[in-house]
């Protein structure tokens, strides 16, 4: 395909590959796909605002008026030429401006839509901890959507029942105007079908995430320290660090000489904080918005704890700097980077005992974590940018055709 190729990315946020999953992949492939030849565009709704600096790889950003959604996509791909519309996300602060962006693409007449699911389909009937949301709620945060979660709680099935047409929608509507919908694992493309309620044909297909590090980690450097490490933000329903922090005060009193930490940012941030606190962690290090890289760099052990994920960006991460994971079971794509016993643990979800004890075996036994860790380099190669570039200028041709 020619290169002479312009690409708009649609994100929630400014695409800034510290404050989120999405936008650091975002930021990857874009970045990629301009060293390719590609140029590469970014629109947003909201601005993260921080010191950053990152090298922006994009040839213009702007900013959407939510007052006036399909007038600036329509101006930004005509004025920009757009050959492809990536809308990334997988929340409703993006899938609700869909139908204004296909509108937009359509008017154009010469651009294809594409939506790029970032997220494990049906992430929404996941259950949060009640703790944790009494916590935000007293705390006087984002009320509304916090009352919300704990009525699902409360009435479980029922709450389940009234919200599957809602969700049906958010997923079908983005594949009936999209020309392309794309998840993480070949493992979603039936059950994004599901939720859509359509069948599951060749307008769903898959391409994985890029690892974002160019130099895999190399066991001679000899960096590796009694560290376990956990990155991701502080969002307890999703991310559940809550379980992490639960697993390191059953062990810390049996590794004195070992260190937690723990890279990220969110709004649960106090709870742990006085978890921690009350619990009387000693060796627990809140290390805050960080980039991870040279954390992985010297953690030995990896902590993934998540209720759900699209894909599970930090543990591939993780496995490419050598630090060996231990994780819940609970996401498909978990079993396309770790192989249990192999280049890491995976436990039953929910089983804190049987996660306790993979933690202590790795703690205690150098030799083993050294073995697993050079497993897991080796096996990160599948989603270098070399292998995962190529699928979508394969999905860009055939769309051109």
């Amino acid at each position: 395909m020619d290169m002479d190729m312009n690409i708009l990315f649609v994100t929630h946020r400014n695409v800034d590959p510290l404050i989120g999953g999405i936008e650091r992949v975002t930021y990857d492939l874009a970045t990629e796909l301009v060293q390719r030849g590609v140029s590469c565009y970014s629109a947003y709704l909201e601005v993260f605002e921080r010191e950053s600096d990152v090298v922006n790889v994009f040839s213009d950003s702007k900013r959407i008026s939510k007052d006036n959604v399909c007038g600036d996509f329509h101006s930004l791909i005509c004025e920009r030429h757009i050959h492809f519309v990536i809308v990334q996300g997988s929340d409703e602060n993006v899938t609700s401006i869909i139908r204004d962006v296909s509108e937009a693409v359509r008017s154009a007449g010469f651009c294809k839509l594409i939506f790029m699911f970032h997220n494990m389909p049906g992430f929404e009937f996941t259950k949060a901890n009640v703790k944790v949301l009494l916590h935000r709620i007293l705390n006087g945060r984002n009320l509304i959507y916090n009352l919300k979660y704990l009525l699902f709680q409360i009435f479980g099935a029922v709450a389940q029942k009234a919200i599957r047409s809602k969700i049906e929608k958010k997923y079908k509507v983005p594949y009936q105007l999209s020309d392309k919908v794309v998840v993480l694992t070949g493992k979603f493309r039936e059950k994004y079908a599901q939720y859509a309620n359509v069948q599951c044909d060749d307008k769903i297909c898959s391409i994985p995430n890029i690892l974002p590090y160019k130099q895999k980690y190399d066991m001679g450097r000899g960096e590796k320290q009694k560290e376990v490490l956990w990155v991701g933000r502080f969002d307890d329903r999703h991310k559940r660090l809550s379980l992490a922090l639960e697993a390191w005060r059953r062990i810390e009193n049996e590794f004195p000489d070992w260190v937690f930490r723990i890279v990220g940012y969110g709004e649960d941030e106090d709870y742990y904080r006085a978890y921690v606190k009350s619990s009387n962690l000693r060796n627990v290090r809140f290390e805050g918005l960080k980039d991870p890289y040279p954390y992985y760099g010297r953690a030995s052990v990896f902590m993934m704890t998540s209720a759900f994920e699209g894909f599970g960006m930090v543990l591939l991460e993780a496995l490419s700097m050598g630090a060996v994971p231990v994780a819940f079971d609970s996401f498909e794509p978990l079993h396309d980077m770790v192989e249990d016993g192999v280049n890491g643990f995976i436990v039953g979800d929910g089983r804190m005992d049987d996660y306790c004890s993979r933690l202590r075996t790795l703690m205690s036994n150098q030799d083993l974590r050294e073995t697993m860790s050079r497993k897991g380099v080796q096996m990160v190669d599948r989603f270098s940018a070399e292998s995962v570039v190529p699928k979508w200028m394969e999905l860009f041709e055939s769309l051109a055709e």
